[in-house]
């Protein structure tokens, strides 16, 4: 038989014990074993095939073989037979089984065995039951991921000259008024440690400093007022004299009476010395210092100030301070008024002048109302219509500036023809003349 026959054969018992084994599972198991004793059947008889199409082949090769021979013995000797039909006829038959063995020897593609018949349900649940399977092993053999390392938090190192930066700031802020009121409130800036012990350094220096200077006070103090007393002694003694030498000369004269003067005022105390002014920015920026950690320590949710809440309250203090003109109050409550009819009226005038006297800003005006409406009707050509009813307004205001714009040009033309017409009655007047 020949092959493709074959092949046909096998290939529609197949399917038929492939249609008949998807009524059961029974019926499935034996029809895939029956399709397996078939495979193998059916691939003994293709190499049984093989192996006859091979001897076949070798057969007209040799007889080719023995043609050649005799025909190269005719050759040699002239007496010999001559080639008969039947000879000519076995070599063409020879060369065309060569071809049909050169054909055969070409491996077919393979075919799977379920070419036409694609998976079931059934058997697609299972391979996927298998593959998660499979899949769930791989990852139980997977070793874990080690979990991550924590970060370590450096420490913040504040070098020598950034703390004598933020020394001198606190003094210049302390040095400011406003400043330091804010300083002396609870919204104070943040002070570093290293900060604060050296400003408690300076603070026990500032206290030493102070100690020393009211001892000095209170000595200059003791000093004067014995001085005054020395004095208002000395006045009381001069006085008595006084009245004594009075009394003996109004005795010895009429009596006159006269008013005794009262006794002169006690001088003035000194004042305290100036306390230094190294040792008065020492004692600010401790008393700061001191603040500030008091502060933070009592709450920690407090928002320090930075440079945009301090420009917002330079504006605001700005604004207060103009709104306490009453001409800028009444121009503000001005301004936000509507047009009054008198300023509407003078805008009209100006915007005509502007018109009919500047080409320039005539031009311009056209331009942008020509890129106006060019922008919305382009858009309007991409806008849905699921937002209809939120554009009318814009719809309408897009018609009164097309309007508008038509408007102007019709006058812009009506103007040019008007000037054209003038030029051509001036012409005519003119050649009359």
């Amino acid at each position: 038989m020949p092959a493709g026959f074959l092949a046909a054969r096998n290939c529609t018992f197949i399917r038929g014990s492939s249609s008949s084994s998807s009524n059961s599972s029974s019926s499935n198991k034996s029809g895939i074993l029956y399709i397996g004793e078939a495979l193998r059947s059916s691939q003994q008889q293709l190499q049984q095939q093989q192996q006859q199409q091979q001897q076949h082949a070798e057969e007209p090769a040799a007889v080719v073989g023995a043609a050649a021979a005799l025909s190269g013995s005719d050759a040699a000797a002239p007496t010999a037979t001559p080639a008969t039909p039947t000879t000519t006829a076995a070599a063409a038959a020879a060369t065309a089984a060569a071809a049909a063995a050169a054909a055969a020897a070409k491996r077919l593609p393979r075919r799977p065995w379920n070419k036409g018949r694609p998976w079931s349900p059934a058997e697609r649940q299972k391979i996927a039951a298998g593959t998660r399977r499979a899949m769930e092993l791989l990852r139980a053999l997977r070793p874990p991921k080690p979990p991550p390392q924590p970060k370590e938090k450096k420490p913040r190192v504040l070098s020598p000259s950034h703390l004598a930066k933020l020394s001198e700031l606190l003094r210049a802020r302390w040095k400011n008024e406003e400043q330091r009121k804010g300083l002396g409130s609870a919204e104070a800036i943040e002070v570093s440690p290293a900060e604060i012990g050296e400003a408690q350094a300076a603070a026990a220096a500032a206290a030493a400093a102070a100690a020393e200077v009211d001892a000095a006070a209170a000595a200059a103090a003791a000093a004067s007022s014995l001085a005054i007393e020395a004095a208002a002694t000395e006045i009381a003694a001069a006085a008595a004299a006084a009245a004594g030498s009075l009394s003996a000369a109004a005795a010895t004269t009429a009596p006159t009476p006269t008013p005794t003067p009262p006794p002169p005022p006690p001088p003035p105390p000194p004042p305290p010395p100036a306390t230094p002014p190294a040792a008065a920015a020492a004692a600010a920026a401790a008393a700061a210092a001191a603040a500030a950690a008091a502060g933070k320590k009592k709450d920690k949710n407090i928002i320090y100030a930075n440079a945009s809440n301090e420009r917002r309250s330079k504006i605001s203090q700005s604004l207060k301070r103009k709104w306490q003109d009453e001409h800028f109050r009444a121009r503000m409550r001005s301004c936000r008024l509507p047009f009054s009819d008198e300023r509407r009226r003078r805008l009209s005038e100006a915007i005509a002048r502007l018109w009919h006297g500047d080409s320039v800003y005539r031009e311009k005006t056209l331009n942008g109302i020509r890129r106006y409406i060019h922008l919305k009707t382009k858009t309007q050509k991409k806008r849905n219509t699921a937002g209809l009813q939120l554009h009318l307004s814009q719809q309408t205001g897009d018609r009164l500036w097309s309007s508008m714009y038509t408007r102007l040009v019709a006058q812009q033309q009506q103007q040019q023809q008007q000037q054209q017409q003038q030029q051509q009655q001036q012409q005519q007047q003119e050649h009359q003349q």
